[in-house]
This record gives structure tokens, C-alpha cells and sequence, in this order.
């Protein structure tokens, strides 16, 4: 996904399926004021949203016991975090924020 959806040159999913997944899709509904609903993924739309290392843009999806996975094309990166334990939102905020401190822009 962080590529438009190519891998060593190949592209895996078309440009436009790869667009309509991550682009929003809720935007009227206003469910969240700092995420907002593409396909299978949530999306940045606020700096409130933000947490490091991802921006305004980047996308992500996490699963019922802590695991999350996101993407941050601005930034060029693809982060996961895989645990099998409930309410590790501290966690993986510590995680997040680790991950963005060894990253030199």
C-alpha cells in the first residue's frame, strides 16, 4: 500500500483499487473528528488523530487485542505493532513514539 501498491516494481493492486482503499469514505458521517473510515483502514485527518510517527494522510488499522498496522506515505513507512493482549493503548503509543525518535528526517 505504501508504494501505490507495487512491490519490487510490480504493481499488486491497480492504482485506482489501491486509491479508492485509502481514500475516506465517511467524510459527511463525522463519526470521529480526528479519523476518518476509508476501506479496512482508518485515516488521519487532524493533528489530534496524529500519533507518532504517523501524519495527516497516513492510515492504519488495529485489531481487537492491541495488534495495529499503519502506513504514512509522507513520511515513507510502514509500521506494525503485534501483541495478543487487551487495552495496550499505552503500549503502543510508547511504541509509536520510540519508532518516530529513531527516524532522522
Amino acid at each position: 500500500m505504501l508504494n501505490g501498491a507495487t512491490y519490487s516494481g510490480r504493481r499488486i493492486l491497480s492504482r485506482a483499487t489501491a486509491q479508492i482503499m485509502t481514500e475516506v469514505h465517511t467524510e459527511r458521517l463525522d463519526i470521529r473528528r480526528a479519523w476518518a473510515t476509508a476501506l479496512a483502514w482508518s485515516v488521519v485527518r487532524t493533528i489530534e488523530g496524529n500519533l507518532p510517527p504517523t501524519s495527516i494522510g497516513a492510515y492504519g488499522h488495529g485489531g481487537s487485542l492491541g495488534t495495529y498496522g499503519w502506513v504514512n506515505p509522507k513520511k515513507d513507512l510502514v509500521g506494525l505493532f503485534l501483541v495478543q493482549q487487551p487495552d495496550v493503548s499505552t503500549e503502543r503509543s510508547a511504541f509509536m513514539a520510540m519508532a518516530a525518535s529513531a527516524i532522522a528526517d
